[in-house]
């Protein structure tokens, strides 16, 4: 009964984006031949995944049906006590303190069959409210080839792919990480997953891109993910994204992806004729690197992540002109972040054999610049070198350092001091952004039913 209501649902999504097709293109309200053609490119790309996805529905599970139910949540509780505003680029800064929240996600995973899942995260953020993270409906065809598809985020760097405020030292999540790619960083689409007997496993994808229209310039591509939030995903130019990781040495964890977009400029959600100035693609390419040891005494990760765009001074062009009041700076060619850190576990290396709460001192670094380089193209705006407007203050160098308090599996409290070094000029000069942040974090199943 389920494989049939699963077949339903795929085809009736397969009419309905016919459907789009045809309005799409006896759109009269718009005289614009590009808009046509961007919104059918995009609706067909769309048709093809579905179709895709057809086939495996009439799959018939051979094992015996598990009806399953998971509800589940994690999340972190912030105090933070600053010497700052909260942002540096800005040129005015008092005392701030805060109560904020990262993060607090409710999702649940129901097993329709053995052979089929759908699952749903919802989670709140200080500043952006609700969002869903994940509405998708997996095909398990065998643990080494899986299907999902729907709204999901990429596995891009460690973060994204084990995701959970358990998991870091600090509160929060990395800086610059999520500073060059969203955290959650929900985009719509397919992908293809497994995993090896040999520990080797892989999630390659297919969705809907970023959007040009939705960068900020100072902070690189934080926030230009087209996810459930906006409605609908320009599809013109899908995003191909390829994450590969390994876990078959004891204690050991590696990984590393890679992220194309075409051209993020066909991707935009408003008026395409106002990006009409626009001349030649956009593409993105981003690349990551990440790896983590961690045993009974000793837990330590690290990641590096860089990225590059093309045309970025005319895209800073259009952005400031047609998406926001006022200039918001220039978009980098290049950005990249490193980040380290390492913690101790003091009850297992002086009582092993006591059960009890853990208690861990931990030394965090990071190192990002999301202005790192600029176009070095021969055009300008207003006759200002591309390569001279880099601001300085999207160069960081954080330290922190501090404890880890876990009465139980589920429960983290974190007490840590951070210290922020910001890059700077004779215009800009350098500014130290210091915080004291006392964080709880927690991650647990709330009700299961099998």
């Amino acid at each position: 009964m389920e494989i049939i209501i699963v077949t339903v649902l795929i085809v009736a999504a397969c009419f309905y984006t016919v459907y789009r097709i045809y309005k799409v293109s006896q759109n009269k309200g718009c005289n614009c031949e590009d808009c046509h053609e961007r919104g059918c490119k995009g609706h067909c790309h769309l048709l093809m995944l579905l179709l895709l996805l057809l086939p495996t529905a009439t799959l018939t599970a051979q094992e015996e049906e598990d009806y399953k139910l998971k509800i589940y949540s994690n999340g972190e509780f912030v105090s933070s006590f600053n010497n700052y505003t909260g942002d540096r680029f800005c040129t005015e800064d008092h005392k701030s303190n805060t109560i904020w929240v990262p993060g607090i996600l409710l999702g649940a995973e129901y097993r329709i069959t053995p052979k089929w899942t759908a699952k749903i995260e919802g989670e709140y953020i200080t500043n952006y409210g609700m969002m869903l993270d994940e509405l998708s409906l997996t095909h398990h065809v065998h643990p080494a080839f899986n299907i999902k598809a729907g709204v999901f985020g990429l596995p891009f760097g460690h973060h994204n792919t084990d995701y959970g405020y358990m998991d870091y030292f600090t509160a929060g999540d990395p800086e610059g990480d999520c500073a060059l790619f969203s955290s959650p960083n929900t985009e719509m689409g397919v992908s293809l997953l497994g995993e090896f007997d040999c520990g080797l496993s892989y999630q390659a994808s297919i969705t809907s891109g970023m959007a040009a229209d939705m960068i900020t310039p100072l902070y690189f591509f934080y926030n230009a993910h087209q996810g459930f939030k906006e409605g609908s995903a320009n599809f013109t130019s899908p995003a191909y994204s390829l994450r590969l990781g390994y876990n078959g040495i004891k204690h050991l964890q590696l990984g590393a992806g890679v992220y194309y977009c075409n051209n993020i400029a066909d991707n935009v959600t408003i008026d395409h004729v106002t990006w009409d100035k626009f001349t030649g693609g956009a593409p993105v390419f981003l690349w990551y690197a990440d790896a983590q040891f961690k045993n009974d005494y000793i837990t330590a990760r690290t990641s590096f992540m860089s990225g590059n765009i093309q045309k970025t001074t005319e895209l800073s062009y259009l952005i400031n002109e047609c998406s926001w009041e006022g200039d918001n700076g220039y978009l980098a060619k290049q950005a990249m972040s490193f980040m380290g850190e390492i913690g101790w576990n003091l009850k297992n290396t002086f009582y092993p054999k006591t059960k009890g709460p853990e208690l861990m001192p931990y030394a965090h670094f990071e190192y990002y610049d999301t202005q790192k380089k600029g176009d070095k193209a021969d055009f300008s705006i207003e006759g200002i070198a591309p390569e001279t407007v880099m601001n300085p203050r999207g160069q960081v160098n954080l330290w922190s350092f501090g404890l880890n308090y876990l009465p139980n599996e589920n429960i983290k409290i974190k007490a840590g001091y951070m210290m922020r070094h910001v890059g700077g000029d004779k215009d800009l000069g350098k500014k130290n952004l210091n915080s004291l942040d006392i964080a709880i974090s927690y991650d647990f199943d709330i009700f299961t039913l099998r």
